[in-house]
């Protein structure tokens, strides 16, 4: 006895959760056709997930796990047209919930006081733009990215999360290599030591070649090089994996990253997509490397 309390004291010291657990997980993880484009969020012990489906607007699932969801109300209900890829961001300082909407190809940032909404439009921050992604620099400094022309990835700096910085907003990245033809989009950034990862898709959505790329900088607004070794993830019919891409970054209680994103259910051209979790690792380069599986068990998230 005096031993395990001994250990469990090191562990306590050392910043460990002794009662954390390992889960199993078998994608797709959310059974509900047609989810796609997802955007994951943690508060308080809850994940909570969000992303294109049925048009109209966003509706919330939550997790304990980041694998076995529950769906909740809808939070965001959109008036101009069909609403795609939610972008969900906590502010410490004001205590609101914010998303970053796509809606009829306008980018909107709404706010609620609780992550279940309901939400409510602040302002309008960027037309002909999808796939805005807000991210908090670790100075405290924020910055959109987003996709326009519905190809290039641009980004720009923010005064606040409702208002852009009076500075110019700055071109990223476009589709110039074959595999990401006609498209660049769903970008997010990872920060790991002093290289920013930009994790983004390619291709068509719709399209079983729709694949996952990256590229890198020393700086939040770049220049990023693309790795040449993209596409890092694509394809796989002997796996069942079609189409995987459009997703987030994040991490488990032991500091790992997730990446949950959607894979396509077949090999035709359509929207057929379901939500999938799959671990990112670094090699001792620095490389991003990002496994998929689908239809098979695997270790999952380390959680309480």
């Amino acid at each position: 006895m005096r031993f395990i309390l001994s250990f469990l004291a090191i562990c306590s010291f050392l910043g460990y959760n002794t009662f954390a657990q390992q889960t199993t997980y078998t994608n797709p993880i959310i059974s509900k056709m047609g989810l796609a484009d997802p955007d994951v969020f943690y508060y308080d012990g809850t994940y909570y997930l969000s992303g294109t489906e049925g048009g109209s607007g966003y509706w919330i699932y939550t997790s304990q796990d980041l694998v076995h969801w529950k769906k909740e109300d809808k939070v965001f209900e959109t008036e101009i047209g069909d609403a795609w890829a939610p972008d969900f961001w906590y502010n410490e300082k004001d205590g609101y919930f914010y998303i970053y909407t796509s809606e009829d190809f306008t980018i909107n940032v709404a706010r609620s006081k609780t992550p279940t909404g309901t939400y409510q439009i602040q302002n309008t921050l960027v037309n002909d733009a999808i796939d805005a992604h807000l991210y908090q620099d670790t100075d405290g400094q924020l910055y959109l990215f987003y996709v326009k022309h519905a190809e290039e990835i641009w980004a720009r700096k923010m005064k606040s999360p409702t208002e852009f910085a009076d500075e110019d907003e700055v071109f990223i990245m476009t589709d110039d290599h074959e595999w990401e033809t006609p498209r660049n989009e769903g970008p997010f950034i990872i920060k790991r030591d002093s290289t920013y990862y930009l994790i983004y898709s390619g291709n068509n959505a719709n399209n079983p070649a729709y694949a996952i790329g990256y590229a890198t900088s020393d700086k939040p607004l770049g220049p990023y090089k693309k790795y040449e070794g993209n596409p890092i993830a694509k394809k796989d019919p002997s796996q069942g994996i079609y189409g995987p891409g459009h997703g987030v970054a994040i991490q488990d209680e032991a500091g790992n990253y997730w990446y949950v994103y959607h894979q396509k259910m077949d090999n035709g051209i359509n929207y057929n997509r379901k939500v999938c979790i799959d671990p990112i690792h670094f090699d001792e380069k620095g490389h991003l490397l990002l496994n998929l599986t689908h239809g098979t068990e695997q270790n999952g998230p380390i959680v309480d």
